[in-house]
């Protein structure tokens, strides 16, 4: 059985509830198939290319150890900056030159961000970071695998929480932080993606609605996903998709490039 959808343009888009899979209406046209939906880029979305040159040193000075109140501090910083990088380069971590080494000393400044040690492991073949919430409410997570001594991939979430445990979304203050990774700053900055996929979960289906929207470059080793708690709503007995772009949590998946077909990794 198929539902109506209208967004804000009085577009009228259908979709299989069986699938439960949602795109994103007014900002780019669909194809839906059984199991994940791919949307085409829209080729009258302005692009620009990026002026900025990735300048990467195989050599990084270990970050000096810092006391809680500036571990957040930086935390802000990088988030917002990034360092001055481009991704896949990740604050000052590049998927396929930065060392094992390299990168232990970088995350071993934030330890004082770990409320324990099953938070954080740095081993031969990967490691992982994740810190408490930070006074704000920021929280950041950063796993990342080894290939013969170099980091193969960088897996970061990040995430807005209010008492430790529940989840705040259409944050404004995340919002400002997290500006550098919108879905409108990232379509100008790395250009069409090869891949739009939206997916959705309906066993969750109901009040809470979650859908996530990936924007996948293979070739540039870039994964962006917006996961937001209300894709649809309901009015009238219609599903209704209420923002675009979506307004949700942000995380990204790192990588020298991609060999796989990203729809291999979104069906699980």
């Amino acid at each position: 059985m198929k539902y109506q959808i209208k967004n804000k343009s009085n577009i009228k888009i259908f979709i299989n509830l069986n699938v439960l899979i949602f795109i994103l209406t007014s900002c780019l046209s669909s194809a839906v198939d059984e199991s994940i939906t791919e949307i085409s880029p829209n080729p009258n979305i302005k692009i620009t290319t990026p002026t900025v040159t990735q300048a990467v040193s195989k050599t990084q000075t270990p970050i000096p150890s810092l006391s809680v109140e500036d571990a957040e501090a930086r935390v802000l910083e990088f988030l917002k900056t990034n360092t001055g990088c481009v991704l896949p380069c990740w604050w000052g971590i590049t998927p396929g030159i930065t060392t094992s080494d390299e990168i232990s000393s970088i995350l071993e400044s934030f330890l004082g961000l770990v409320v324990s040690e099953v938070r954080y492991e740095f081993s031969e073949s990967g490691g992982s970071l994740l810190m408490r919430p930070l006074s704000n409410g920021i929280r950041v997570g950063i796993q990342y695998l080894i290939h013969e001594n170099a980091i193969s991939m960088i897996y970061v979430k990040t995430e807005m929480t209010e008492n430790t445990y529940d989840l705040v979304y259409a944050d404004s203050f995340y919002q400002e932080v997290m500006s550098e990774y919108t879905l409108e700053v990232i379509l100008t900055r790395y250009g069409k993606p090869n891949q739009i996929l939206v997916r959705s979960f309906s066993d969750l289906a109901g009040h809470f609605n979650p859908f996530q929207t990936l924007l996948y470059y293979p070739d540039k080793g870039i994964v962006v996903q917006y996961f937001s708690p209300n894709g649809l709503i309901t009015e009238n007995d219609e599903f209704i998709l209420p923002t675009c772009p979506p307004i949700g949590h942000i995380s990204l998946r790192l990588c020298p490039r991609f060999k796989n077909d990203i729809k291999r990794n979104t069906t699980d």
